[in-house]
Order: C-alpha cells, then structure tokens, then sequence
C-alpha cells in the first residue's frame, strides 16, 4: 500500500488508484439543476367603463383591488455533500528498543605470585679455637715499695663538693615559690647557689605530647608545669618543648600550653610569633580549647596532645 495525499488534502491508495477517488466522484457528479427563475406577472388593464347618459351623474366606482403578487417559491438549496471521512493514517510500528547489553563482568586481577621467601642458611659451625702454646712464665719481679697515698682534704674544705654546695644554699619560701622562680631570669652570680626545683626529677606528669611525622617521630614532651612554651630554642631565647630538628619553626617560643588547675583544663595560646599554629589543622590566633587527641601542628612537625590530668583525676 502506497499512501498518498491529493491537494484537497485527501488520502488514497496510490498503488490501486491513479489518482484521488474522492475529488473524481465530486467531478463526475451531475450539478444542480439551476435555480427556476421567478415570473413577475404583469397587472391586468382595467377595463374601459362607458360613458354615462348626461342626464343621470355617475356613480363613482371604487377602483378594483389590487391583485396580490404571486411570490416565486424559494430556489432549492444545494444539499451540501459532506467531505469523505478521513482514511486512517498507517501508524508505523515502533522502532525496536535497544537491548540492554550487560556490562563486561569485570576480569579477576591478578594476584601476583608470592615472593620466594629467602631460605635461611644455617650458620656455619663453629670453627675449633687454636689453643695457643702456653706462654713462658715470666720472671717474678719484686713488687715496688708503696708509696705514701695522699690524705684528701676534709669535704667541707674541697670548693666543688656536694657538702660545700648546700652549705651554701639559701631559700625561703614554699615549693611553689621556687616553682616560679625557676621561671624567672636568674640572678647575677652573687656566690650564693639556688636550687632550681623544676629541673628535678619529681615534677607530677600533667599531659604528653607524642610526635607523629618528621624525623622525630614517636619522641615524646613531657607537659610537667601548668605553662610550657613550644618551638625552637637558641642561646637567647630558651623554650620548654624543643622542636630542634624542624628548621621550619622559627627560633624562640611560638605557643605555650596552659593547665587550668581550678577548671582541669587545658588550653593552646598563640604567641605571635614568625610560625603559625595549628590545632587540628585549624589556626589558632588566641586561645583554643585542648582536648584529648588533638593534633597540634607547627612548621612540619605534628603532635598528639594527650592528657593524664582530667575531671576524674588530677593532683
């Protein structure tokens, strides 16, 4: 079947018909016959009366009434023919859908083969020790005559000894009066020696800070005063936490760890210095709150902040 369309818009089967069946059927119809045409009929004369006798008067005579116009009857209408129904346009069937391919399965990777282990060689046995000659026994030599061995001086006497050094010490004042005079600059040499508390060795642990990158990784600060200062020290600028071995820290302190005894907490401070420090890479510009596990960062070097002294315990 071969669909086509004529101008009037029609659809017909080319391969049946030459040309469009609907506009030939409307050609070949007879046309209507024409309208009859309406007939006027002409008003009769009226008819010539005698001429009345001179003696009597003459009756006038009403003029006839008008005859009434035959009306032609209306022309026929066309019957309007109505337009052929519209032929079904062939739907085309549906393309075919694609099907779905599955994708490839994916390819086991290859496990490569395990390295041969290294198969371990025994030592070589033990090679037996020459036994050497005995050696000839040397001609007893008469031992030499003692000399007198010097008496040392009384220790109080001796100018570097421990005793001398106490003798010697002067303070007044509780542990926690020469906790911050070890903070402070030390005096002019005056011949006078103080103790300096904070380098003994039963300052009470306060927190860890354990080193996790760098060359300096797994070395552990201890945190045993409630202010420590963290950088890189020189001659003139001494700092409690020494990050030495990281040149991307500028020398002298560049943040401090507080410990809040009164609240058990503890607290990060900024000092302004040339390096900035972070806290769980965050920068820290005043004060930031330390908890445990914190990771504090400065230059290169990152450390693990982990504290002892908590709300369950503290001294």
């Amino acid at each position: 079947m071969k669909l086509k369309r004529c101008p009037n818009l029609h659809y017909y089967d080319g391969d049946k018909y030459d040309e469009c069946p609907h506009c030939s059927a409307a050609a070949s119809a007879p046309p209507p016959p024409p309208a009859p045409k309406p007939v006027f009929e002409p008003a009769p004369e009226p008819i010539a009366e005698p001429e009345p006798a001179p003696a009597p008067q003459p009756v006038p005579v009403s003029p006839p009434a008008p005859q009434p116009v035959p009306v032609p009857p209306p022309a026929p209408q066309p019957v309007p023919v109505p337009p052929p129904a519209p032929q079904p346009v062939p739907v085309p069937p549906p393309a075919p859908q694609p099907v779905p391919v599955p994708p490839p399965a994916p390819q086991p990777v290859p496990v490569p083969p395990p390295a041969p282990q290294p198969v371990p060689v025994p030592p070589p046995a033990p090679q037996p020790v020459p036994v050497p000659p005995p050696a000839p026994q040397p001609v007893p030599v008469p031992p030499p005559a003692p000399q007198p061995v010097p008496v040392p001086p009384p220790a109080s006497e001796q100018p570097d000894s421990l005793s001398s050094q106490l003798d010697r010490v002067s303070f007044t004042g509780n542990m926690e009066d020469a906790r911050g005079r070890s903070k402070a600059a030390a005096p002019a040499d005056d011949g006078v020696t103080r103790v300096i508390f904070d380098e003994l060795d039963d300052d009470f642990v306060l927190a860890w800070l354990v080193v996790t990158n760098t060359s300096s990784k797994g070395k552990v600060f201890t945190l045993t005063d409630v202010k420590m200062t963290v950088g890189r020290s020189d001659h003139e600028r001494p700092v409690d936490i020494d990050l030495r071995n990281d040149r991307s820290v500028s020398r002298g302190a560049q943040a401090v760890v507080i410990y809040d005894p009164l609240n058990k907490k503890f607290l990060l401070q900024s000092l302004g210095g040339k390096t900035f420090v972070y806290l769980n890479r965050e920068l820290v510009l005043t004060y930031s709150e330390l908890r445990p596990y914190d990771t504090l960062r400065l230059g290169e070097t990152e450390m693990v902040f982990v504290p002892f002294c908590t709300e369950k315990f503290s001294w």
